[in-house]
């Protein structure tokens, strides 16, 4: 199966769940693999995600994937109430840095807002690899003014050697949060 929203053009809607789960299981070969593989300015909430997706290539020519659990790329989104329960795998070996996030892929140094969210996902790669590059809400390059309040991260991690509890990034960036937990 593929993406749901947002693959040729990016989604700008705003998509409410209903609290109910979406079950994917989604194999990629290029970036952004996710149930929403683009969006731009959405509003995604009440949702929760199960399932698996598992990530063999990254293509484009790029060594970072952006899997994620919600969102591939996120040219701004607000995420509320939502939880991500996906396994994301990991096939490449050696040294590879994902840049893969629970919620979002990549925040393409756009504003994100996340609110009441839980990742309860896990992420694995290849035995004898050193897959890095994890976070639990955002996996590369959230915007200066993103915020997450009241967020809990709770995955497993097996066969990564580098993880951050919320968000991946060397940018120079200011973000706001509050109660946000992890374990």
């Amino acid at each position: 199966s593929s993406p749901m929203a947002g693959t040729k053009k990016a989604y700008a809607g705003k998509f409410d769940g209903g609290s109910y789960t979406l079950t994917v299981n989604y194999t990629g070969s290029g970036q952004a693999t996710a149930p929403f593989n683009i969006v731009e300015g959405a509003v995604i909430e009440n949702l929760k995600t199960a399932g698996t997706i598992r990530q063999t290539a990254t293509g484009d020519g790029y060594p970072q994937s952006h899997a994620s659990g919600l969102v591939g790329a996120a040219y701004g989104v607000t995420i509320n109430n939502c939880e991500v329960a996906v396994a994301i795998s990991f096939t490449l070996t050696g040294d590879q840095d994902q840049h893969s996030g629970g919620f979002v892929g990549h925040g393409e140094g756009k504003v994100i807002t996340m609110n009441n969210c839980k990742f309860s996902g896990s992420f694995s790669g290849p035995e004898g690899s050193r897959t890095s590059g994890i976070a639990g809400l955002v996996g590369w390059s959230a915007g200066s003014g993103s915020s997450f309040n009241n967020c809990y991260v709770a995955g497993t991690y097996k066969n990564i050697v580098d993880v951050h509890p919320l968000v991946y990034t060397s940018d120079k960036i200011t973000v706001s949060g509050s109660n946000n937990f992890y374990c």
